[in-house]
């Protein structure tokens, strides 16, 4: 059903008010009666009541300022997202399915566009459910075993989603479901997903659950082979070929964005060192972790009742340096490293800070060989991004107590890593932890 008011083109369900529809968006936008929840040069995020007082929304707004010619003149996002949401729950897919979606067009030209969607108050995406680690055991099981239901019926309805991610995935807990979200990267197909686009959306899925260990990695797979565990091992086996190679293309993606000024880094200047540091570091603070002299293992610096890794990397010229700033932020967000601060450089010397805990200390050859076993899980970790040097030594990872788990071991220098398309030694330990 589609109707228009004065300046905006609204696409919405049938008993749908446009009239209420722009009064609740005139009350967003112009009279600031909600906050922007997300903070983008072209996107915004509101949460909003309904003309009842009652029921609420999510307000998603897409700006077109500063884009291509083209982008103008095509359909917008709202109106793709709205069809591609319904083609989808037609399908079976479980979704919220969108209110209404509006674009804002002057002289034929798109300037902005405007989707409403239900707000589920009790869900919470699978990312924050991840980082709150407060699921019971039992649903934390149930939530796997969804997910891999989920994925099989993408699959054989032919719903591609590119961004098939925790963050567009919502576990309602009170009749544990799953329901899929932002269709904005969403192709609806006439036929079942090919084994690559598949495996593209169960290889980006599980790199953005770093923390699911591998006997929730299988219960994710029996449910999306419906119980068969022959299928189950060989997609394990795909997905391990396939996550270096995924890793590879994630490397050059951070590396463009890590070293632009954007919403999590920018460049920085400290005193007579330069570089680059996400957001929200403070040059105070890394002036005060600038070293008197240069030392050849990492030391542990307590700022400000903050916590810090500082790592001298020698002279590394500026692609080596850009590499390794990459990697560290390329393995931080697969879990494999501590949290990167900033990367300084001047004429010989390199300085790498990341974030570091007070229970976290640098690894030394006794401690590797009591950790054995943790450790070669976590190498097996690593192996999965690329190729770790066999003369690694021990300071290059640190370790949280009390270091029971492989989660709680980080790799802190990247550069005895190689981010590569194809895995690591399966087998083989850096020779100081033999």
């Amino acid at each position: 059903m589609e109707k228009r008011t004065e300046s905006i083109q609204w696409i919405s369900q049938p008993g749908t008010d446009p009239v209420a529809l722009e009064a609740m968006l005139q009350a967003v936008l112009r009279e600031g009666h909600a906050p922007n929840l997300k903070h983008g040069r072209r996107k915004e995020l509101y949460h909003v009541r309904g003309s009842n007082g009652v029921q609420t929304y999510l307000l998603k707004v897409n700006r077109y300022a500063g884009t291509s010619y083209w982008r103008h003149l095509r359909t917008s996002k709202a109106h793709r997202e709205f069809a591609r949401a319904q083609a989808a729950a037609a399908r079976g897919i479980p979704t919220p399915l969108p209110l209404a979606a509006g674009e804002q067009r002057c002289h034929g030209a798109l300037t902005a566009c405007y989707l409403f969607t239900p707000y589920l108050p009790e869900a919470r995406d699978l990312r924050a459910l991840q980082r709150e680690n407060k699921l019971l055991a039992a649903a934390r099981h149930a939530a796997v075993r969804h997910l891999g239901q989920l994925t099989h019926r993408l699959v054989e309805s032919g719903v591609f989603q590119e961004d098939f991610a925790p963050n567009n995935i919502l576990w309602c807990g009170s009749n544990e479901t799953l329901q899929l979200i932002d269709f904005e990267r969403v192709r609806i197909l006439r036929r079942p997903l090919r084994f690559r686009e598949t495996r593209w959306m169960i290889g980006k899925l599980l790199r953005e659950l770093p923390d699911i260990s591998a006997s929730e990695r299988m219960r994710f797979l029996l449910a999306f082979c419906n119980g068969d565990r022959t299928a189950a091992r060989r997609w394990w086996r795909e997905l391990e070929a396939f996550a270096p190679k995924l890793a590879r293309r994630d490397l050059r993606r951070m590396r463009r964005a890590a070293t632009s000024p954007g919403r999590r880094f920018f460049p920085i200047a400290v005193v007579d060192w330069k570089g680059y540091a996400r957001r929200g570091a403070c040059s105070d603070v890394l002036e005060k972790l600038l070293p008197e002299s240069e030392k050849t293992a990492p030391e542990k610096v307590l700022v400000e009742n903050q916590w810090f890794w500082v790592l001298h990397a020698g002279g590394l010229r500026r692609c080596a340096a850009l590499a390794l700033w990459s990697a560290a932020n390329t393995l931080y967000e697969r879990g494999l490293a501590p949290r990167p601060v900033a990367l300084l450089r001047r004429k010989r010397e390199t300085l790498y800070v990341a974030e570091s805990r007070p229970e976290s200390e640098v690894l030394d050859a006794e401690v590797a060989r009591r950790l054995r076993t943790t450790l070669a899980v976590f190498l097996r970790r690593l192996r999965l991004t690329g190729q770790w040097s066999e003369e690694m030594p021990p300071h290059a990872l640190v370790f949280e107590l009390p270091a029971k788990t492989a989660k709680t071991l980080r790799l802190l220098d990247p550069r005895w890593l190689k981010i590569a398309g194809r895995a690591g030694p399966p087998r083989t330990l850096p020779h100081l932890l033999r």
